[in-house]
């Protein structure tokens, strides 16, 4: 493929030309159970998208057994390590949590001078993701109604932090989202005088000054949709920041 790296920490390498991925399926957590005595049966599970394995496979060719050893234990080095990310386009890229497997398939007649390796990757994080994205609204009045806008096929948690002015409280923060009719609300006099709130939806946590703050949270964890996601700021004059991360399946 034109663009594969794997990335860990600040570590950066090119796969080899000869580089591919094979077939990942999507499945959901999802099942189904029979009814007593009635037709038809009933769904169960959560329906979230299982964990996905991701197949690695790597064309690994020398003109001598010495020179094809270097290169495929240095390319067994970089494929064993935990917590990559495996990035298909600059932009786009899946969490690679471990290696399950890993093949060394010679050509018949290539022993140690060609083979294909596969690396099979468990990916406890299922999607694809890009760079979060960014976007602070200045809420001079009440309500204030802005689109966030969900450029993934899926929906995603976002991080939301409500910063009081420098002067002045905000002692309670109510934010719905008409895409999926969740409300968030969050009540503290002491969120005044220039102190946040980070609402972080996909951690569950919502912290004041880095302090927990969670029995002060009512409601649900905001989520954005797909597309556009018209939300609904209630409260005192302050600063919303909002980041997420486009998710693909």
């Amino acid at each position: 493929m034109e663009y594969l790296r794997l990335v860990k920490d600040a570590d950066e390498w090119a796969l080899p030309p000869d580089s591919w991925i094979g077939s990942m399926p999507a499945s959901t957590r999802s099942d189904t159970q029979a009814r007593a005595f009635q037709h038809g049966s009933v769904k169960t599970g959560s329906g979230k998208v299982a964990e996905r394995v991701l197949p690695l496979s790597i064309l690994v060719s020398a003109a001598t057994q010495a020179e094809y050893l270097a290169k495929v234990d240095e390319i067994k080095r970089r494929l064993y390590r935990e917590n990559q990310r495996l990035y298909i386009a600059p932009d786009r890229h899946i969490n690679l949590a471990v290696l399950d497997s890993l093949e060394e398939k010679f050509d018949k007649g290539f022993l140690l001078r060609q083979a294909v390796l596969t690396a099979e990757y468990k990916c406890t994080d299922p999607f694809w993701h890009a760079p979060p994205t960014t976007m602070t609204v200045s809420a001079t009045g009440a309500p204030r109604v802005f689109t966030v806008s969900n450029g993934g096929n899926v929906d995603t948690a976002p991080v939301i932090t409500v910063t009081a002015p420098a002067s002045g409280a905000v002692p309670d923060v109510r934010i719905s989202n008409a895409a999926n009719g969740r409300e968030s609300v969050f009540r503290d006099p002491r969120l005044a005088n220039g102190a946040s709130v980070v609402i972080d939806s996909a951690a569950g946590t919502v912290a004041l000054a880095g302090g927990n703050a969670v029995n002060a949270f009512y409601g649900a964890f905001p989520r954005l949709e797909p597309g556009n996601n018209l939300l609904t700021y209630t409260g005192a004059r302050c600063t919303i920041q909002i980041a997420y991360e486009r998710r693909w399946l």
